[in-house]
C-alpha cells in the first residue's frame, strides 16, 4: 500500500514537502520511505517483506517501484537506518534500476554486497557508490536536505536515525529503536543530541518502532546471559538450542549467547551457515572476533 502526504507549508511560497510511504507503514516489512522536494528525492530504507503460506513458490517480497521509476530522474540517493532484512533487503533489486550513492553503516553494507555476490551481481557491486555515515561527522547534503543524525540502539549495532532538514522543516526518521544504556557491541543512544534536536523543533518524526505505543521502556541486551545461566541452572540442561536470526548480531553475539554457550553450556546447535555468514560480514570491520571453531553447528 502506498500512502502519501503533503505536510501544510511552513512557507507558501516554496515548494511543498511530500512524504510517500510504498510500505512498512501497517506492517513490519518492506520499509522504504522517500522524501520529495521540488526535483529531488531521497528515500530511507528498502527492505523487503516476507511470503504468507498462501504465496507458494514466492520467496520474498520487494517494495513496488512504480513511482520511483515514474520520477527516476529526480532520486539523489539511498539511506538506510540498520541492519534488518526489513529494511536492507531489497537494496539490491533498488540499485539495479536506480544508479545513486548509498548511505550507511559499514554493517548494512558488508550485508549488502554479500546478496549482490548472492544474486551474480558482480558488476553491480563494482558501480555502486557505499558511503558510510558517521553520525557524528558533518551533515550530507543532498540537493535541498540535508541528513544527520543520531545513534540510537536496536538488536543489531549502529543503527542510525537520521535528521532530514529541509526548506520546510525539519523530519527525523527513526525507524526501529529503544534506548539501552549498557548495549552489546554498541554505544548507547544519544540521547543529549535527541534533546538539542527535539529543542531545536522538529516538523514531523516517523518510526516503525514495534511497541513504542507502551509505556515502559525494554530490557539491555547484556541481561541475557545472566538469564540463560539461571534457566540452565533450573532445568539442569547440558543442551542450549537456540534460532538464530543473523541480523540479530547483538542478541546473538559472542558477548551474550554464544560466548554464554561456548564457556558456559556447550554444545550449542544453531545454523552454522548463517553464523558463518555474520561472522565474515562483521569480522570484516572488527565488529567480534569470536571464533564458532567450538560450535556445533546442524542444518
Amino acid at each position: 500500500m502506498i500512502g502519501m502526504s503533503t505536510n501544510n507549508n511552513t512557507n507558501s511560497n516554496l515548494p511543498e514537502l511530500k512524504i510517500t510511504s510504498f510500505s512498512g507503514s501497517f506492517s513490519a516489512t518492506k520499509n522504504l520511505i522517500c522524501y520529495e522536494y521540488g526535483d529531488d528525492i531521497i528515500v530511507v530504507d528498502c527492505g523487503i517483506g516476507f511470503p504468507e503460506k498462501s504465496m507458494h513458490g514466492v520467496d520474498l517480497i520487494i517494495p513496488d517501484f512504480t513511482y520511483l521509476r515514474q520520477n527516476k530522474d529526480k532520486i539523489k540517493a539511498l539511506f538506510i537506518t540498520h541492519s534488518h532484512e526489513d529494511h536492507l533487503g531489497a537494496i539490491s533489486y533498488f540499485l539495479e534500476e536506480f544508479n545513486v550513492p548509498m548511505y550507511s553503516n559499514r554493517l548494512v553494507q558488508e550485508y549488502t554486497k554479500e546478496k549482490m555476490i548472492d544474486r551474480g551481481l558482480k558488476g553491480l557491486l563494482k558501480n555502486t557508490t557505499f558511503k558510510t555515515f558517521v553520525p557524528e561527522d558533518k551533515p550530507v547534503i543532498v540537493g535541498p536536505f540535508k541528513v544527520s543524525g543520531f545513534r540510537v540502539n536496536h538488536s543489531v549495532p549502529s543503527a542510525i536515525a537520521y535528521v532530514i532538514d529541509t526548506p520546510q522543516g525539519r523530519i527525523v526518521h527513526a525507524a526501529d529503536y529503544k534506548f539501552d544504556m549498557d548495549p552489546v557491541l554498541d554505544k548507547p543512544a544519544d540521547v543529549k543530541v535527541i534533546k538539542k534536536i527535539g529543542e531545536e523543533g522538529v516538523l514531523c518524526m516517523l518510526s516503525d518502532c514495534l511497541g513504542v505505543s507502551k509505556d515502559g521502556g525494554s530490557v539491555p541486551e547484556s541481561v541475557l546471559g545472566p538469564t540463560f545461566i539461571s534457566a540452565q541452572v533450573a532445568i539442569n540442561s547440558l543442551w542450549l538450542i537456540t534460532p538464530y536470526f543473523r541480523h540479530n548480531f547483538s542478541t546473538d553475539s559472542n558477548t551474550s549467547l554464544v560466548n554464554l554457550s561456548i564457556n558456559i553450556l556447550p554444545p550449542f546447535i544453531s545454523d552454522k551457515a548463517l553464523i558463518d555468514d555474520t561472522l565474515s560480514s562483521s569480522s570484516l570491520i572488527t565488529l567480534t572476533s569470536c571464533s564458532f571453531s567450538s560450535l556445533l553447528g546442524i542444518f
